[in-house]
């Protein structure tokens, strides 16, 4: 009995929805340009997700690749970086003048320093009384200088006797060789104790310190 109540209930709801499609109207020609247009327009939006979803994917995985981090150990770049602050470096082979870097001393494979870049390629160099001055704004050593008178733009800073001996023979920065230094002068190993840097022991410039929180941001 149940079964047969059951099988009535099918029977009249099945014909109920046949009636329905039957008396479904077609779609005009303007309501079906409409479901159309509605349809492209959903694909659309598909495939512009799918391209921005990969687009995400690529930068993240280029960012992961070319970005470095590290935290500051040491006093030698005071008072521009904290002993302890986190960074994140950029890797990259295109240094700009003043840029801080990191970079590999050699011998200590296992080290990382941070310093600035003073010296650049093509810089004009000359040694005085263990002394040695960098100027980028002239194209050669000045013949005669007065005491106490420099070209414009001349930095002068004193340097270990082995550095002086390296430089001697140079008139300029070699292609592909920087001079380095911390910003805490008195208490920095630089290229005044170890000599230029070989662009091939740098490993990117800082991009930001991330930590501490307050002070989150890029640095000059």
């Amino acid at each position: 009995m149940i079964n047969q109540l059951s099988e009535k209930k099918e029977r009249h709801i099945s014909s109920k929805s046949i009636e329905k499609k039957r008396s479904r109207k077609p779609l005009s020609p303007q309501q079906q340009k409409k479901k159309q247009l509605k349809l492209q327009q959903q694909r659309r939006k598909k495939q512009i997700m799918n391209v921005s979803l990969g687009v995400l994917v690529l930068f993240s995985l280029l960012f992961l690749l070319n970005i470095r981090t590290h935290y500051v150990d040491g006093e030698s770049m005071m008072p521009t970086l904290q002993n302890k602050d986190k960074l994140l470096i950029f890797k990259t082979q295109k240094i700009d003048r003043y840029a801080i870097v990191t970079l590999k001393p050699k011998n200590k494979p296992n080290e990382m320093y941070i310093k600035r870049v003073i010296g650049m390629p093509g810089d004009v160099i000359w040694l005085d009384k263990g002394d040695l001055y960098i100027n980028h704004q002239i194209q050669k050593k000045p013949s005669s200088l007065k005491e106490g008178q420099l070209p414009d733009g001349t930095i002068k800073v004193n340097i270990d006797p082995l550095v002086s001996m390296e430089l001697s023979a140079k008139e300029k920065i070699p292609d592909d060789y920087y001079f380095v230094m911390g910003d805490n002068r008195n208490n920095s190993l630089d290229s005044r104790k170890f000599g230029l840097v070989n662009k091939d022991q740098i490993e990117g410039k800082l991009a930001l310190r991330y930590t501490p929180i307050n002070k989150f941001g890029f640095v000059n």
